[in-house]
């Protein structure tokens, strides 16, 4: 199901081939690989340090 809404949104292409067995290849699209930024902040926000992410860190936003 989350797939197809991903498609829905423009986010995957779906590729269907008339195969036995069958086979379906997804891939991002433009709009589905600009994405990959928010992976990428999360990577960045799970490697700091916990002390990094207390009231006393310079990193307060």
């Amino acid at each position: 199901h989350r797939l197809k809404r991903f498609e829905l949104h423009g986010i995957v292409t779906r590729t269907a081939y008339a195969e036995t067995p069958p086979r379906v290849v997804y891939e991002l699209t433009p709009l589905g690989e600009g994405l990959r930024v928010l992976e990428a902040m999360g990577k960045w926000g799970y490697s700091l340090p916990d002390d990094a992410t207390s009231n006393e860190s310079p990193l307060q936003w």
